[in-house]
């Protein structure tokens, strides 16, 4: 299952979440929620790393671009390269 647990019965939403419910569907990086990743995003990721900007549990998930735990500037750097047409 979504747990690692082999033959387990956790399963993931449609967006792949383990207990997902289908609301992440949001593309990371899409930080303020427009279908958009862009420059903005960026800005809100820059705030979210400075204190200046609390993120919201969704825009916490999105903002993780490795998906190590962390917001930092790893994110920042990801970001920049999905929004200049490098992988997400």
């Amino acid at each position: 299952d979504c747990e690692g647990t082999w033959g387990g019965s956790i399963g993931v939403d449609e967006c792949g979440i383990c207990y997902g419910d289908g609301s992440s569907c949001q593309s990371s990086g899409d930080l303020n929620g427009d279908g958009t990743v862009n420059v903005i995003d960026v800005v809100m990721l820059v705030g979210f790393i400075l204190g200046t900007d609390e993120p919201s549990d969704t825009q916490e998930t999105l903002a993780d671009m490795n998906s190590d735990g962390l917001i930092n500037v790893i994110d920042v750097v990801m970001l920049v390269d999905v929004i200049l047409g490098g992988s997400r």
